[in-house]
């Protein structure tokens, strides 16, 4: 029998309204595992992942702010928040709907995010870090954390700047990061050209909002004992790799490690991969938390 999904909502301390979906029940003993998406900005992106992790977690994805799944809906695009204050604001709304769901469960509560989603939870780690037992970051956005003379910060940021500037297609974008291979495919899978414009209006904001945004390294290797890192087995050499290895040298020795997980920056999540995917996941979960039951899915 399959779990239950549920689309459910939460209006935050600003009036904003968050959709999300839980895949299972909260009021079952499974622990929570969150998703947090990329500049795709639907949480559906996790959809195939998390139904296969829900016979061992209660999952929850939602639409971040700015991102609408409504053809006929404008995304409201967040015009009144500055480029600096962008993933603090992301990441606080992620903390609102943790505290949510908080009501709801005593079970722990864990995150899976990837790509800028993953930036927002770093920062939501270090700003919230009672919310989460775990949080996993799959190749986040985090060209600060290269060095200043690299080749490979030069082109995230520059990259991440002409999409902004001048609408470049995802294509490019795919490119300048993930390689030629996944610019080719990013051709027929453009996840904003289906989409509400709205979508990929706050998409672009989010680049420049990755080029500014700093963590503290002494922050970060606080919140290290609750870090998770992952990148995917296809991406290795590339600029998206990269920045997770760079994030990785800044942790404490003995958590300096970077897991593989199957496919690509995208591709994880989706297809026939998001079985090995979910069973990777709960894998690198168990090993980081004891209580994290890991028998074969």
């Amino acid at each position: 029998m399959s779990d239950p999904i549920q689309q459910e909502s939460l209006t935050l301390d600003d009036d904003h309204v968050i959709r999300y979906t839980v895949v299972g029940d909260l009021a079952s003993d499974k622990p929570v595992l969150v998703f947090i998406v990329g500049s795709v900005g639907l949480g559906s992106f996790y959809h195939r992942l998390a139904t296969h992790l829900s016979s061992h977690f209660s999952c929850v994805y939602f639409n971040r702010r700015g991102f609408t799944e409504t053809p006929t809906e404008a995304a409201p695009v967040c015009t009144e928040t500055s480029t600096s204050e962008l993933i603090p604001q992301q990441a606080s709304d992620a903390a609102q709907l943790i505290k949510e769901i908080k009501k709801r469960t005593t079970s722990p509560i864990y995150s899976f995010a990837t790509s800028f989603g993953a930036t927002i939870a770093l920062e939501l780690l270090i700003s919230h870090p009672h919310l989460v037992n775990t949080v996993i970051l799959h190749e986040p956005m985090l060209p600060t954390l290269l060095p200043k003379t690299s080749p490979e910060r030069k082109k995230i940021m520059d990259a991440f700047e002409a999409m902004q500037l001048s609408n470049q297609p995802f294509s490019l974008f795919a490119a300048a990061l993930l390689g030629e291979e996944a610019a080719s495919a990013a051709k027929g899978n453009d996840f904003w050209s289906q989409a509400p414009p709205g979508n990929f209006a706050q998409a672009m904001k989010e680049g420049p909002a990755a080029n500014m945004y700093q963590p503290a390294i002494g922050d970060i290797q606080k919140a290290s004992r609750k870090l998770v890192l992952m990148g995917g087995v296809e991406r290795k050499g590339l600029p998206v790799r990269k920045m997770v290895e760079a994030l990785c040298e800044v942790l404490p020795v003995e958590r300096r490690r970077v897991y593989e997980m199957p496919g690509a920056h995208f591709s994880f999540a989706g297809g026939k991969l998001a079985k090995d995917s979910a069973a990777c996941t709960l894998s690198v979960l168990g090993m980081a938390n004891a209580g994290v039951a890991t028998s074969k899915m």
